[in-house]
């Protein structure tokens, strides 16, 4: 436990933590013996969020919550141990079986143990065979892994702690009262012209139009940026814009997109390149920041206004970055009478060295006891890069199928199932956006599952929710450059999206994509209620641009306990300009 690895813990939740800061959270985990700095940040971010709205540690925040959830918790432990009576176990001979069991099971997590005479322990080291309590429904019949794991995560104590709230959720939860023959409708969200990709669409296709998408999506943003700086700066003509390689002594505006040049792969001072929008040629030049004063984010991809000057025409001195347009939200779900419920997990779902789909066992039992109205899964689920997959026996798709039937089926015609497609999939298209599974067609399969493609907007009883597969925000965080930028990471990454209109605006991709899909089917022109965005960075639930955007963690996580959002909402008051959107949506991330 150090100062690093709290601002590191800090900083991937988007907090920018002072040095006084960082020493008093310090000096508390040393009072209260705490060892893990990131059980202390989210402890930290749930007392923010419940009790200050969210705000950023300060010292005497930090002494507040020390005072409220560990030094009370000592004077209770205290209070009840002094109550308490000393008691001894007692143990005779009637008990010396249950004590060697345990002690088997104890001894057994470390070395192999041989038998004495125990028909039953013998029965358990069948070779290839794991020591399961129950058997899994997703499990495929025909397959037994040849190693077992190691303790499972979902065996964790953490099960069911609640590691991020948003809104007033409790309240929410016991309020609702519900007429038991309402049930979710899903459909596919109109939003200002957003397609949908159905099963038809053709992709890794190569077409003349590629250029013109690119041309296109410059032109729309650029006048977009135009009119805000307009607004703004309270501008009575219009912006004249100049080519960005022109000789200029004095500032002038250029519209186009940053990109990485040289031979680096990262973007940095020295290989900022900029391509000038110009349908006729080829504008290109590279970019001087030294004189930027004010803080500048940019990624590779990235389509923005250049104010500044070229006095030599090959390098744009930059002053200013204009990269932001203005916003529009949906409008309220005029159709939500009633309160609806959603639980939101992201695959994996099975661990690496098996296909018993354990975790997802998991999950759906949870669902059973909790009983939403939806519930929505973004793959991967059969991940591609899994040499297991050719240990099944059956065609994946058949087993998958089976899979989701049998979803259906514990979950009953209550619970909608929206199945959202990855490319990381080896049953998928391979390629980003991806279309949804291909066999929703077929003969027997369930009426409750809705098959999405990657991204999808869902609409849910008027609902507008976004959802995508792809780690979009993992990418940009590798991808940008800052200069003098503190504050919220998260919040930055998600307006990167919102401003540039497009669920990935990255390029070039880290992902297989398809330049004329992303074009047509990953727009996001009208920022939607709910934004799920599932990612191997650390899990939040925030509420940005009158957007509840969440990431839900992996259900199961390599290097901690898996984890799974919970979202109630219920139909916004009429007030609701004015409270937002935590008086009508409220969230959990809970530990799976």
């Amino acid at each position: 436990m150090n100062i690093e690895s709290l601002r590191e813990q800090f900083d991937d939740l988007g907090v920018d933590a002072t040095e006084q800061v960082l020493e008093r959270c310090l000096e508390i985990c040393k009072t209260h013996d705490l060892d893990d700095p990131a059980e202390f940040v989210e402890k930290w971010m749930a007392y923010s969020i419940s009790n200050l709205n969210g705000a950023e540690p300060t010292i005497e925040y930090l002494n507040e919550m020390e005072n409220r959830q560990y030094k009370n918790v000592q004077r209770k432990v205290l209070k009840r141990s002094s109550q308490k009576e000393s008691r001894l176990k007692i143990y005779n001979q009637g008990n010396d079986e249950d004590m060697n069991e345990e002690e088997n099971e104890l001894l057994g997590s470390y070395v192999t143990l041989t038998p004495k005479n125990d028909k039953k322990s013998a029965s358990r080291l069948h070779i290839g065979t794991p020591d399961m309590k129950s058997t899994n429904t997703f499990s495929p019949v025909s397959y037994s892994p040849l190693t077992t794991t190691k303790r499972s995560r979902i065996e964790s104590g953490k099960t069911g702690n609640v590691v991020c709230t948003f809104g007033n959720f409790s309240s929410m939860a016991s309020n609702i009262v519900k007429n038991s023959e309402t049930i979710a409708t899903i459909s596919v969200a109109n939003l200002f012209g957003t397609q949908w990709m159905d099963d038809k669409v053709k992709f890794m296709t190569t077409s003349m139009n590629d250029g013109q998408y690119v041309t296109e999506r410059i032109f729309k943003l650029g006048h977009e940026f135009l009119r805000k700086i307009v607004v703004d700066e309270k501008l009575n003509d219009q912006i004249v814009l100049s080519h960005c390689d022109e000789l200029s002594q004095d500032n002038v505006k250029c519209l186009g997109k940053i990109v990485c040049g040289g031979r680096s792969e990262k973007l940095d001072q020295k290989s900022c390149t900029f391509i000038g929008f110009d349908e006729n040629k080829l504008r290109i030049t590279q970019l001087d920041m030294t004189r930027m004063k004010m803080p500048a984010q940019i990624f590779p991809g990235q389509v923005c206004v250049l104010n500044g000057t070229n006095p030599r025409g090959k390098n744009f001195s930059i002053s200013e970055i204009h990269a932001e347009r203005t916003l529009e939200n949906c409008t309220y779900p005029s159709r939500l009478t009633e309160p609806l419920s959603f639980v939101i997990g992201s695959g994996p779902f099975t661990s690496d060295d098996n296909l018993t789909f354990e975790y997802l066992d998991k999950l759906i039992e949870n669902c059973q006891n909790n009983k939403p109205d939806v519930l929505i899964l973004s793959g991967a689920f059969f991940d591609a890069k899994s040499k297991l997959i050719f240990d099944l026996a059956t065609e994946v798709d058949e087993h998958f199928r089976k899979m989701l039937t049998n979803m259906s089926e514990k979950l009953g015609d209550s619970t909608k199932i929206v199945i959202v497609a990855s490319h990381d999939d080896i049953n998928s298209s391979a390629c980003f956006p991806t279309r949804s599974y291909g066999f929703s067609g077929k003969k027997g399969f369930s009426n409750n599952i809705f098959l999405a493609p990657d991204p999808c907007i869902l609409n849910v009883n008027g609902i507008k929710i976004a959802v995508t597969s792809v780690d979009v925000t993992k990418h940009l965080a590798d991808s940008e450059f800052c200069m003098n930028a503190g504050g919220d990471k998260i919040r930055r990454y998600i307006n990167y999206l919102f401003h540039q209109k497009s669920f990935y605006p990255l390029f070039p991709p880290k992902v297989p994509t398809d330049i004329r899909l992303l074009h047509e089917y990953a727009t996001i022109n009208e920022i939607p209620h709910i934004f799920i965005a599932p990612s191997d960075m650390k899990y939040y639930m925030r509420d940005f641009n009158n957007c509840l955007c969440l990431n839900p963690g992996r259900i199961k996580n390599e290097n901690s306990d898996g984890t799974f959002a919970r979202v109630i909402v219920k139909p916004p008051p009429r007030e609701n300009n004015v409270k937002g959107i935590s008086s009508w949506i409220s969230g959990q991330i809970v530990y799976l």
